[in-house]
């Protein structure tokens, strides 16, 4: 097994407005878990000497916040809603994601994608055939919204 051990020390070469901001370590364990990792531990600077309920402001590099603990918690549901022991990678599922980033795993019944992009992106997957339900997770509230259904067409010939 492969864990993700005290992140926690973001900067602004991560590409976030505010380095302590929780933005960068919800991405971390979602990219990580979905490609595969099996435990995500980063450092929460959020519990400190005199608040130890994990409420203290960091404002430095580092984050942890109660915020952000309950937007993990959407990571673990959403995880934990697959068989866990048939869980695997899968990296091939997402053929194509112009203008986005993407992690998939999935399990024989079930398959996941995580997508990180500014905009409209047009995913290119290859599914096996049957029936499957598109539905749209927000990685901070856990909100979901159904979307459609997704019918695998015919692969056709790269060109």
């Amino acid at each position: 097994m492969v864990s993700f051990d005290e992140s926690g020390f973001a900067n602004p070469s991560d590409r976030v407005a505010a380095p302590e901001t929780d933005a960068v370590y919800r991405r971390q364990a979602w990219e990580f878990l979905m490609a595969g990792g099996g435990i995500f531990s980063m450092l929460d600077y959020s519990f400190a000497v005199g608040h130890e309920d994990g409420t203290f402001v960091n404002h430095a590099p580092g984050g942890g916040s109660p915020a952000l603990r309950r937007q993990l918690r959407v990571l673990k549901d959403y995880l934990h809603a697959f068989d866990i022991p048939d869980l695997r990678p899968r990296p091939g599922m997402v053929e194509a994601s112009p203008g986005a980033f993407t992690r998939a795993i999935g399990t024989k019944k079930r398959r996941g994608i995580y997508v990180r992009g500014d905009g409209l992106s047009v995913l290119r997957l290859d599914l096996p055939k049957g029936k499957w339900r598109e539905e749209w997770i927000d990685t901070q509230t856990g909100a979901g919204r159904e979307v459609g259904r997704l019918r695998p067409s015919r692969r056709r010939p790269a060109r």
